[in-house]
This record gives structure tokens, C-alpha cells and sequence, in this order.
């Protein structure tokens, strides 16, 4: 699948009252032009799940020690 054949969208999030920040780019493939809406609705919930376990989940070079001082 070419470029052109794909919609990407920036994907952000905003956590409590932080700056929201970009977490990645959504790439949604569009044959012959089109977009059906249940796979942007699959793609978007992965995509949440995915965000929401590495919030609860940091790897151990991501946690910040004393980050709930």
C-alpha cells in the first residue's frame, strides 16, 4: 500500500491537567479512497488501550522516583 493510500492522523493525549503531548501518528489504510468508519473505530480503541497500558504499566526506564512527592 502506497502513502497515498493511507490516512494518517497525529494521535495526543492529555493526562490531569498536563500539556497535552503527541504519542504517535495513526495510520488508517483507505483502499480505492475510502475510510469505513469500523476500522477507525477499532484502530482509534487500539490505539487508547495501548496509550492507558503504558500509563498504568511504565517500563522500569520510564517511572520517575519520587513523581507522587
Amino acid at each position: 500500500m502506497t502513502r497515498s493510500d493511507q490516512l494518517h492522523l497525529p494521535l495526543y493525549m492529555r493526562v490531569g491537567g498536563g500539556p497535552e503531548c503527541l504519542i504517535g501518528d495513526l495510520a488508517l489504510p483507505m483502499p480505492y479512497g475510502t475510510l469505513k468508519l469500523s476500522a477507525l473505530r477499532a484502530e482509534l480503541a487500539n490505539a487508547r488501550r495501548t496509550a492507558a497500558e503504558a500509563i498504568e504499566n511504565p517500563t522500569p526506564d520510564e517511572e520517575v522516583p519520587d513523581a507522587a512527592a
